[in-house]
């Protein structure tokens, strides 16, 4: 008895796998600093927190330092994946202030 294998879809900004009964929406990316050198596994100085609603990047949670070039690393990867608009939060003299970008 053959098998009927499971269809995947994928988008850059969207992508959804079917196993069994189940189908499952990939809508969150954890983002993880490891130098130019680095690669996977290896020991990382900051992580970021996305999640992808309605076509939305959300960077929701971020630990360690970043500069605007991490930054600018971070909104590349989510708008090569076909989302342009960002949603953050800056902390500046211990207030949120939320930020949207428009890419």
């Amino acid at each position: 008895m053959k098998r009927k294998l499971p269809k995947d879809v994928e988008t850059p900004e969207y992508k959804v796998i079917k196993a069994g009964e189940w189908i499952f929406e990939v809508k969150s990316v954890r983002a993880l600093k490891v130098g130019t050198d680095g690669v996977y596994g290896d020991e990382y100085s900051a992580i970021a927190n996305i999640d992808i609603i309605d076509g939305k990047a959300y960077i929701n949670s971020t630990i360690g330092t970043f500069t605007r070039a991490c930054f600018r690393t971070i909104f590349n990867y989510v708008k090569g994946r076909g989302i342009s608009v960002i949603n953050y939060k800056r902390i500046k003299n211990l207030k949120d202030k939320p930020k949207t970008v428009n890419r």
